[in-house]
């Protein structure tokens, strides 16, 4: 069923918008950061009838490459334009976020299923530091608090998208061998195949 007028009108405003971006942030990068991610900048689907992706402007997390490629075939077959506000986490990174949640009120037992990973990295709390240690002394027992911290998970905003079009997005992905959870004001994709085992 095609789009109302208004709707497409809308859409095409999100395309133009997101193209631009990509355009301003290639024009912005270095020859170090151009060449180390091939993510940079986005990518457009493969199909024809392909849509596009763009990392969040001004993010800094990193995409690893089979993540990429996921990303590209997920905007082929769904035609979106997507935008990944959320990659790979480092320890440190991740015990920002823990940080961030805790002050905005969210129960992070809550939002995690290894409610055991999250009480001993709260054991550091409030101390940015101590918690990023904790985090990282898991990461090398092989335990990961994140799918985000194994790289293999993105977050992929959902605001300007129809109910329908967050059900495609979630759909392809699970599709593309992925699991998908809709959070709200993004859709949660984990278990990207060709992650860490």
């Amino acid at each position: 069923m095609p789009l109302p007028v208004p709707a497409v009108l809308a859409l095409a405003g999100t395309v133009a918008t997101v193209a631009w971006v990509r355009r301003r942030r290639a024009s912005t990068l270095t020859p170090a950061q151009s060449d180390t991610s091939p993510s940079a900048n986005g990518h457009t689907g493969a199909s024809s009838g392909g849509g596009t992706w763009s990392k969040k402007p001004g993010s800094t997390f990193e995409l690893a490459a089979h993540v990429v490629s996921f990303l590209d075939a997920l905007v082929a077959r769904s035609g979106l334009t997507l935008v990944v506000t959320d990659g790979s986490r480092t320890p440190r990174r991740q015990a920002e976020e823990l940080l961030a949640s805790l002050e905005q009120g969210v129960n992070v037992w809550g939002l995690y299923s290894q409610d055991d990973l999250v009480t001993e990295a709260m054991e550091g709390y409030p101390d940015l530091d101590a918690m990023e240690a904790i985090l990282q002394s898991q990461v090398d027992r092989g335990l990961y608090l994140s799918d985000h911290m194994r790289g293999d998970a993105v977050d992929l905003r959902t605001r300007g998208l129809s109910a329908d079009q967050v059900d495609l997005v979630m759909a392809t992905a699970v599709e593309l061998g992925a699991q998908a959870l809709d959070e709200g004001d993004h859709v949660h994709v984990e278990d990207i195949p060709g992650g860490v085992a």
